[in-house]
């Protein structure tokens, strides 16, 4: 895990000061313990690397000063979880593991058989304090973007997708010169009108992760390893 690294929602330039608040400000202060004079890594979930010196700590901010900086580019494709919404605690743990293997996009929807939660304002705020920890804490400079759907229909055209299904076969390779959408059922699974809507107007190909049943939090994680695996394998 990368030590003294922080996150500011901020174009980030050299030689200009910024301040660390809320989350930020207490793991500075409260977690890490830094002090005034330390030197720091500050993201910003856009590629940029960062390293700062800390001018001066009050009660409710940190000032900070950048003075080196790396901008780093992203893969030229993306993975994405096509994740039916789980339980809120599954859900959770779902963002932050599949943010530590290297998933780009979520893109969350509710399918029939999905749990029936509310996504408010403060539940996507959550979701994205998620999102930034575990990039920290795995080390990666790209934040992921979560996209939420209201139903299947609302989901946007797309191909080279894979649709996880114990009804199918394995598959050795997954194409990875272009975007890849992995697609994840809710616990109960989708209904066989849902599994024909991917095929017939994805195109997606059925492919099976393991030959035990898993939870529905555990294939997508799965699937987000295995996807990111031939991603990196290809790099």
């Amino acid at each position: 895990m990368p030590q003294n690294r922080y996150f500011i929602d901020e174009n980030i330039k050299i030689n200009s000061t910024y301040l660390l608040e809320n989350n930020e400000l207490h793991y500075l202060k409260n977690v890490m313990r830094n002090t005034e004079d330390d030197e720091i890594e500050i993201i910003n979930g856009n590629g940029i690397l960062a390293k700062a010196k800390i001018l001066k700590i009050s009660k409710n901010s940190a000032e900070i000063k950048i003075y080196s900086l790396n901008e780093n580019r992203k893969r030229k494709t993306k993975s994405v979880l096509v994740q039916s919404i789980l339980k809120p605690q599954n859900m959770d743990y779902i963002l932050e593991k599949n943010t530590e293997l290297g998933i780009d996009e979520f893109w969350v929807f509710f399918s029939k058989n999905s749990e029936k939660v509310n996504i408010s304002q403060n539940r996507i705020f959550r979701m994205n304090q998620i999102l930034i920890s575990a990039v920290k804490q795995s080390g990666r400079l790209f934040l992921p973007e979560i996209k939420i759907f209201e139903n299947i229909s609302k989901l946007p055209e797309f191909k080279n997708g894979y649709l996880c299904s114990l009804d199918s076969k394995k598959i050795d390779k997954i194409e990875s010169s272009e975007d890849i959408f992995i697609i994840v059922g809710p616990e109960k699974g989708f209904l066989k009108e849902e599994e024909d809507f991917f095929i017939n107007k994805f195109k997606v190909k059925k492919i099976k992760l393991n030959q035990n049943v898993l939870r529905a939090e555990t294939a997508s994680i799965c699937a987000g390893a295995i996807l990111n695996y031939f991603l990196l394998e290809d790099r």
